[in-house]
């Protein structure tokens, strides 16, 4: 099994996989018929140089919910996150075992609120970064193993939390 360094971890909040040009798999071609064209981007370079998962579902429409399944890979009624702000996660995720194997831990969020503290999601994570992109590619350069996460909420412009 190849040894990895530097792990990226990158979740688009409320983007779906078929709306990605890369992904030549289009799960809902009745439901959503995109009209627009999408142009060839550093996402798709992304995608095909990495692990692109173009059949994920989630286990609930929250994303503190849905990402706390993510990283502990627990259903909510087992890992304690079953809703968008009054639980807390009670279990081990994955930063903690990143850490465990050698790895520093980095997680940046747009939403601190449903991916954060105040519900207990950032155990184990070393660097925690709120709304600054430019700080989390800096510490990424920086590290020389980490684990990490950065996850983009502004996609749900005009209709989210902006």
């Amino acid at each position: 099994m190849p040894k990895y360094d530097k792990i990226i971890w990158i979740s688009l909040d409320t983007l779906r996989a078929d709306c990605i040009n890369f992904n030549k798999t289009k799960l809902y071609p009745k439901e959503y018929k995109i009209k627009t064209k999408i142009k060839d981007s550093k996402l798709d370079e992304l995608c095909s140089k990495g692990c692109f998962f173009n059949n994920a579902i989630s286990v609930t429409p929250y994303t503190s919910a849905s990402h706390a399944a993510y990283f502990t890979g627990l259903w909510p009624k087992n890992n304690g996150i079953y809703d968008q702000f009054n639980s807390k996660l009670k279990v081990k995720n994955v930063f903690q075992t990143a850490k465990k194997n050698g790895y520093s831990t980095l997680f940046k969020t747009d939403f601190p609120f449903v991916l954060g503290k105040y519900l207990n999601l950032i155990k184990g994570v070393d660097d925690y970064i709120i709304e600054d992109n430019e700080k989390f590619l800096k510490k990424l350069k920086s590290k020389k193993k980490v684990f990490s996460f950065i996850h983009f909420g502004q996609i749900h412009y005009p209709y989210g939390f902006h």
